[in-house]
């Protein structure tokens, strides 16, 4: 409905990304799962994926590519642009370098970027390649895994370094 309104997004996860539409309908009201299978047989782009229906739904969406596997990454990344394509809307590809919130050091490239930043940035530089735009989050903590401080005590550039 909001969409109807004004333009909207949203950001979904891997497990949305990969769970097939078969594997999540007990989850849904009868009355809903009747609504999804009339789109299917009415449009000629079919709800195969959970995600299809939030990239239905919103003008553009984005996946959070929670991992701490390049290859994992690029995998649903590639997967996720090819759904998105499906709907001819717009999605970007989003990786995390978060390491607080008691995130799982395997949802993360914190620990692969403190190691060798270099790699991580020819991951980064190559995915925008890829797919044009990759959105690298949270700012605060990748900007303070590459200078050791935080955003708001910067005082100038320097090198970056390994924060142990």
């Amino acid at each position: 409905m909001a969409n109807s309104i004004y333009p909207t997004s949203s950001t979904v996860k891997p497990l949305w990304t990969r769970q097939k539409m078969e594997d999540v309908a007990l989850f849904f009201s009868e009355a809903f799962n009747k609504t999804i299978s009339a789109h299917n047989v009415e449009s000629e782009t079919k709800f195969e994926y959970f995600v299809d229906m939030v990239i239905d739904a919103t003008d553009s969406s984005e996946m959070m590519a929670y991992s701490n596997e390049y290859a994992k990454i690029r995998n649903l990344s590639q997967f996720y642009v090819e759904r998105t394509r499906v709907f001819g809307k717009p999605g970007t590809n989003i990786v995390e370098t978060g390491f607080i919130n008691q995130l799982p050091e395997a949802e993360t490239l914190h620990y692969q970027f403190q190691k060798n930043p270099d790699e991580f940035f020819e991951f980064v530089s190559n995915m925008s390649e890829t797919y044009g735009t990759v959105v690298v989050h949270d700012y605060m903590q990748y900007y303070f895994t590459l200078y050791c401080n935080s955003p708001q005590n910067w005082v100038g550039l320097g090198p970056p370094k390994t924060c142990v």
